[in-house]
């Protein structure tokens, strides 16, 4: 049978570790605590503003496909509008020359 005291020796050792931490080595760990949290929550406020800059550029992205597009159809309905008439008057003068011809 394994030692029955194994688990009681862990408990043990943290309560030594408990009474033999002074108030000294308290005051530093709760210095390094706060020092790690204050980088923490400056490392998050500076990802937080990357995170907003990154929105905001990618919705200035957008608008200004956006607006593209918009220009890009209507120069395309202008185009075919022009080509349309193109071939109208084409067609005329083809069958005037049609006419001529007989």
């Amino acid at each position: 049978m394994p030692p029955k005291t194994k688990g009681r020796g862990r408990k043990a050792e943290a309560r030594k570790k408990k009474k033999n931490s002074s108030p000294a080595l308290q005051r530093e760990e709760a210095r390094r605590a706060k020092a790690s949290e204050d980088r923490l929550k400056q490392r998050l406020q500076g990802l937080e503003a990357e995170l907003e800059r990154t929105q905001s550029e990618g919705k200035a992205i957008y608008a200004e496909m956006s607006r593209q597009r918009q220009a890009l159809k209507e120069e395309l309905g202008t185009r075919s509008k022009q080509l349309e008439e193109e071939v109208r008057s084409l067609k005329e003068q083809l069958e005037t020359c049609q006419r001529e011809a007989k």
